[in-house]
């Protein structure tokens, strides 16, 4: 390597020490913003990591591409990977940006400067929609389509959970049926939850699940869920005004929630309902970047379960039928062709 080439580098890594994570963050969104939005004049190749072939294809950009602005000339390189799901779960693809020779954290792990959606509309702002997976995704010199350029199979996550009538345990995600990604707890406070999630830790639920005595004869599903990175339960607090994962043990009413299902043209959807403050339900806020507890009468309350269990084939073949508050739930179907999972929609 030239000596010129050296020098340029070191600067570089000099200049990156001197600035504050949130301003490495704002050039890491710099660089999504101006360059991935379109193809431009210089083509893009992707070469694919074979070790990420469980619920992703991960792709690893071979250009090192450099941030700075004419206000601020500082600039830092940074290594780009997009990470691609399978065709039902595509809402879930990201373009990671991470610092090219900078510090690494306790783990060991490059800083990471910014994840965001594509094809979708926090990747596209101000942009016309650019598909970036069917365009340009690449391996061995061939053009990859949308489809075989994503795994062929779904392996996590892929059937939608409906609790039955007996007691049950299952780790779950919850996605809301606003802009089909995974209700989480946000990463950066650990106690409030957004809808910004995908498959991972932050996004999964332990869901407990019983039989409750309706008082009127009946009975109707009691849930409670149990966030796997933090071991927190979701519950009310503030009267029922906000809803926090905090909880120790998860086994007080503000901890419970009822499980109602309601019908949204051909799709079945679940409202949670609190058991402490009835009409109080857990919703997505109307600008999408939170939730928040709500009266229940908008789309924003309404999610689907997904679990990775796939249900005794004997239990496959009842059609799915409307369920209302009072009925048990059946048990869960499979994701097949005439249930696909929703894709993305405009909406981390």
């Amino acid at each position: 390597m030239a000596l010129y080439q050296l020098f340029i580098i070191a600067t570089i890594l000099i200049i990156a020490n001197t600035l504050t994570d949130e301003e490495k963050k704002e050039q890491a969104r710099v660089v999504v913003d101006k360059r991935f939005h379109s193809l431009g004049t210089v083509r893009r190749r992707w070469k694919q990591d074979d070790t990420a072939l469980g619920d992703y294809r991960r792709f690893e950009c071979r250009q090192i591409y450099c941030s700075g602005t004419e206000q601020d000339p500082a600039e830092i390189c940074w290594h780009i990977s997009i990470h691609i799901h399978h065709e039902t779960q595509k809402q879930f693809d990201r373009i990671y940006l991470y610092e090219y020779g900078g510090t690494t954290n306790d783990n060991g792990e490059a800083f990471m400067g910014t994840t965001q959606r594509i094809n979708q509309a926090e990747f596209n702002t101000n942009h016309e929609p650019y598909d970036i997976v069917g365009t340009e995704i690449r391996f061995n010199n061939q053009q990859l389509s949308t489809t075989n350029g994503r795994p062929t199979d779904c392996h996590t996550f892929c059937y939608i959970y409906k609790p039955p009538i007996t007691d049950d345990t299952k780790t779950i995600i919850i996605q809301a049926a606003s802009n089909k990604l995974s209700v989480r707890v946000d990463p950066d406070d650990e106690i409030s939850m957004e809808p910004k999630g995908s498959l991972g830790e932050w996004a999964q639920w332990e869901a407990n699940t019983y039989d409750v005595a309706s008082g009127t004869g009946g009975f109707f599903k009691e849930i409670r869920l149990k966030n796997i990175k933090t071991g927190k339960w979701a519950r009310l607090e503030n009267n029922g005004d906000n809803i926090e994962v905090t909880g120790g043990t998860g086994t007080a009413d503000k901890a419970r929630f009822k499980i109602l299902n309601v019908k949204d043209g051909e799709e079945i959807w679940t409202k949670f309902e609190s058991k402490q403050y009835p009409g109080k339900y857990i919703e997505v806020s109307s600008d999408g970047n939170s939730i928040i507890v709500g009266s229940g009468v908008s789309n924003n309350a309404m999610f689907r379960m997904y679990t990775s269990d796939a249900p005794p084939v004997a239990q496959q073949t009842p059609p799915e039928q409307p369920v209302t508050a009072g009925q048990p739930l059946v048990e869960s179907q499979p994701l097949v062709a005439s249930q696909p999972l929703p894709a993305g929609q405009p909406n981390n």
